[in-house]
């Protein structure tokens, strides 16, 4: 099996191109459907719209057999291109391999576990293009058990900047990539590009947003969203700890430009939303006590280096800033009943 098809792209690229990126990691049972989905896609917007489209596969050292299925349908397609990575690197820095290629158009990211919603989806693009916007913005449905759930964050997505980086500060948006198309301009003229890690979506996904100089926000529903239960988000390691924390560090770089009177009060609440989710995802996890509390040593760790931040006065209690102060003030105390009791106080 060849390894890398990335360099026999001799196809022009246009303006009004699109490129989907998808990374995949031991996706086999589903990597079908969700190229299944971009063909269709692909035939919709050349049959109906004259527009090109492309799929960029990145298999980042699968043992499950999805190098060999990709490597296949890159065969089969000659808009499906495949490259293999020597070592497991992450999705992020999968992501950054394909944007290296692409050439120009628009950029838009399937995750090998989910699937576009062909009408909606060409829709939204074809609209957002004829407003020469630079970053395209859709709903998208999650599905669990059946049932279709709207992105939590849509309602609160809005084309006014400082808005953005408010809601941004507090960790209210959804910063995943997949909701959205971004032209190749807004990521070569901003070094967009994808951190190492978990979690390396957010910080790509707001600095873009608000840098965005034409906004498209389509109320199509886009994407399809799969629950899977050995996806990232529904698994918990130190690698996810480390991970979102760094991401809230980005984010806190990017946002310095976007001050506002509410500056540090917003700041607050982000962090404290950050670590709450965290403990929540230790408590609710199926691991060990023994590791669980490996975890929260680990977290209690990287959190006490921002000390200076979280011991600031903040007066406006909710659920999540309490049950971060619980565990700041209860962990050193190594009750051996303190996961039980950091559940329960959860739970109330």
């Amino acid at each position: 099996m060849s390894e890398n098809n990335f360099n026999k792209i001799d196809i022009a690229f246009k303006h009004s191109d699109l490129s989907i990126v998808m990374p995949v990691y031991n996706s086999l049972d589903s990597i079908h459907r969700s190229v299944n989905s971009f063909l269709k896609l692909s035939e919709k917007l050349l049959n109906n719209h004259d527009l090109s489209c492309r799929l960029f596969i990145i298999d980042d050292c699968s043992n499950d057999g999805s190098s060999a299925a990709a490597y296949d349908l890159s065969k089969l397609h000659n808009n499906i291109f495949f490259t293999m990575n020597d070592k497991n690197i992450g999705p992020g820095l999968a992501r950054n391999k394909a944007l290296e290629i692409i050439k120009s158009g628009y950029v838009g990211f399937l995750d090998a576990d989910d699937e576009i919603i062909i009408n909606d989806y060409a829709d939204s693009y074809v609209k957002g293009l004829n407003l020469d916007a630079d970053w395209i913005t859709f709903n998208g449905w999650f599905c669990n058990d059946d049932i279709k759930n709207s992105k939590y964050d849509f309602d609160r997505l809005t084309n006014n900047t400082e808005q953005l980086a408010t809601k941004c500060r507090r960790g209210e948006l959804d910063g995943s990539v997949i909701f959205t198309i971004y032209s190749l301009h807004l990521i070569r003229n901003n070094y967009l590009s994808f951190p190492e890690g978990y979690y390396e979506d957010i910080s790509f996904a707001y600095k873009a947003m608000l840098i965005a100089k034409n906004r498209y926000i389509s109320n199509n529903y886009s994407y399809k969203k799969h629950n899977i239960d050995t996806s990232i988000v529904n698994t918990i390691s130190k690698k996810h700890i480390k991970g979102l924390l760094n991401a809230w560090l980005r984010v806190d770089i990017i946002l310095a430009e976007y001050n506002s009177s509410n500056f540090q009060f917003d700041r607050l609440y982000g962090i404290y939303g950050y670590i709450a989710n965290l403990i929540k995802s230790v408590i609710i996890s199926e691991q060990s006590s023994q590791y669980k509390k490996e975890l929260f040593s680990f977290l209690y760790i990287k959190i006490e280096v921002h000390s200076d931040i979280l011991n600031i006065k903040y007066n406006h209690k909710t659920k999540k800033e309490l049950l971060v102060e619980y565990f700041r003030k209860n962990f050193p105390k190594q009750k051996p009943s303190f996961i039980a009791d950091l559940t329960n106080f959860n739970n109330n």
